[in-house]
């Protein structure tokens, strides 16, 4: 009879989990969140939001940026707000006064650090919001499709 110790392997993945350690610790990751106070505003009303920036591995609070850009996109991906944030310990917030002659329509809101912009914009947070201005039409992209419907009352005597 015959025995053997064997390692299945053991070398093998202790050196890519310190490989896998090592580029994590170069190459750190955000995740980056926007929470705003609703979806749907009015023009000429204050937008509020937060960011909340964090480890992408760890999912803590990240330590890497201090500065997150936070956008108002239309529906051509050209920016009609920004604004700089400073985060602290993670986190940050901002407002936006929406402009009185801003469009009706749907909008994109976009938030990401400089160290993302290292990475693909795919990474990007990004968030729709819907914006009404009371004083001006639709475009054509948000017009709302009007049903036609036919009401008809008869009496039960016909008369």
């Amino acid at each position: 009879m015959v025995a053997m110790q064997a390692i299945a392997q053991s070398p093998v993945l202790d050196s890519l989990h310190k490989q896998y350690n090592t580029y994590r610790k170069n190459m750190p990751q955000e995740k980056i969140f926007l929470h705003s106070d609703k979806e749907v505003y009015l023009a000429g009303e204050v937008f509020w939001f937060k960011l909340y920036d964090s480890d992408a591995f760890s999912h803590t609070p990240a330590a890497i940026s201090q500065v997150a850009y936070a956008e108002l996109l239309d529906n051509k991906n050209k920016p009609v707000l920004q604004a700089k944030i400073a985060l602290k310990q993670g986190m940050g917030n901002g407002s936006w006064n929406l402009p009185l002659n801003l469009p009706s329509g749907n909008y994109m809101v976009r938030a990401y650090t400089n160290w993302m912009k290292n990475f693909s914009p795919d990474y990007f947070f990004e968030k729709p919001v819907t914006i009404i201005n009371a004083k001006s039409a639709l475009s054509e992209d948000t017009q709302v499709v009007k049903e036609n419907y036919s009401v008809s009352f008869y009496p039960e005597g016909g008369n």
